[in-house]
């Protein structure tokens, strides 16, 4: 039953084309017999199938909320996904009983966004081994025992932001060494990982947002950055000392916020980096000087610079030009000197300046007067 013949003109066509698969016959005969009376002829026919890959896409977006749907979605075998996938939920409190997404492993792409999220029985990501390329954005939050994105490591491609937050036992974010570029937002949040190994490959980010890492001693990882378009936040790494890695980014970014880091002695890593809408500096006690923030030149809104405790002067804000809007100077209780704002303030654009709560609180016309320290 796998062939017919056309009585009028004698063509051979195919009768079940089901039949016709590599994986289930790689080799297909049949005998063809013509008769004419009692004159009988038979001939034998053989056909050979080639071995391609076949489309096997689910149009639309997934969502694979418990184990039995990843079980029975995964008896598909899908290799690509027009939509979005979410594994778990993409909101708690809830937690999903997912625990083994290797149903999954034919799937090569996904057009839209990945969320794996909520799921409290996941360790690893087993399953997600061939895929390569995302769409959108792929985000990886609140996994409690997820311990490994080693599965992830075929993945090339991220087109949108990549968001790896709080998965309290991820030891590391080996497996997305062969992502190169996140057009988006590059976010490492909440997590205990002490390094950024596997961002190693990363040239290019649209933004950066590194907080909340309560074990996070360097980002060295992030040396191979090159260019930025959006913002920079590093807030809240409390054993964090430098930010030496970011020095190779030659870019000016629209925002720069550096806030709450307790050991961050210096910022001579964004010595390359330009700010053009908002700059803030604020709750590093450890922070001895704003050198590092040269390459700062015009704030067309805010500037804020408060409660770093050790910071004495304001040198590396010695290029600035303008500030669009405001520069409050509070709470920096040993900063007594102002002089490196000379410049901005006799001969550049400030338009409201406040200093308060420092060890000494000039004001723009101190300043221009040349009393601009103790």
């Amino acid at each position: 039953n796998a062939f017919t013949i056309d009585a009028a003109s004698g063509e051979l066509k195919v009768l079940n084309k089901v039949l016709f698969d590599f994986e289930t016959n790689p080799t297909i005969t049949g005998t063809i017999s013509v008769a004419n009376g009692l004159a009988v002829k038979n001939a034998l026919v053989t056909i050979s199938l080639n071995d391609l890959v076949e489309e096997n896409i689910f149009n639309g977006n997934v969502i694979l909320s418990t184990q039995a749907e990843v079980d029975e979605f995964g008896t598909h075998d899908y290799t690509g996904i027009t939509g979005y996938l979410i594994i778990g939920y993409n909101l708690g409190p809830d937690y999903s009983n997912i625990e083994d997404i290797s149903p999954l492993q034919a799937l090569t792409f996904v057009g839209g966004e990945i969320i794996i999220s909520y799921n409290e029985r996941l360790q690893n990501l087993i399953g997600l081994h061939n895929l390569v390329e995302i769409g959108t954005s792929l985000n990886v939050y609140e996994n409690p025992v997820l311990s490994t994105l080693e599965s992830l490591s075929s993945l090339t491609v991220i087109n949108r932001n990549l968001g790896i937050i709080g998965n309290a036992s991820l030891a590391n974010l080996t497996g997305l060494h062969n992502i190169t570029s996140v057009e988006g937002d590059l976010t490492v949040q909440s997590l205990r990982v002490s390094n950024l190994e596997g961002l190693d490959s990363i040239i290019f980010a649209g933004s950066l947002n590194v907080s909340f890492n309560s074990s996070l001693q360097n980002i060295d990882a992030l040396s191979a950055l090159t260019e930025m378009s959006g913002y920079i936040v590093i807030q809240k790494n409390p054993l964090l000392n430098n930010l030496d890695a970011l020095q190779n980014i030659n870019s000016n970014i629209s925002q720069l916020r550096i806030l709450e880091n307790d050991l961050l002695t210096n910022l001579n890593g964004l010595r390359n980096i330009g700010a053009s809408v908002y700059l803030e500096v604020s709750q590093n006690p450890a922070l001895i000087t704003l050198s590092g923030l040269e390459s700062v030149t015009n704030i067309n809104q805010q500037i804020v610079i408060t409660d770093n405790d050790n910071l004495t002067n304001l040198n590396g804000l010695n290029n600035l030009i303008e500030v669009g809007q405001q520069m409050r100077i509070w709470q920096n209780s040993n900063l007594s000197d102002f002089c490196a704002l000379t410049d901005l303030c006799v001969s550049g654009n400030l338009s409201s300046f406040s200093a308060e709560n420092n060890a000494y609180n000039p004001t723009k016309q101190d300043i221009i007067d040349g009393n601009c320290s103790l």
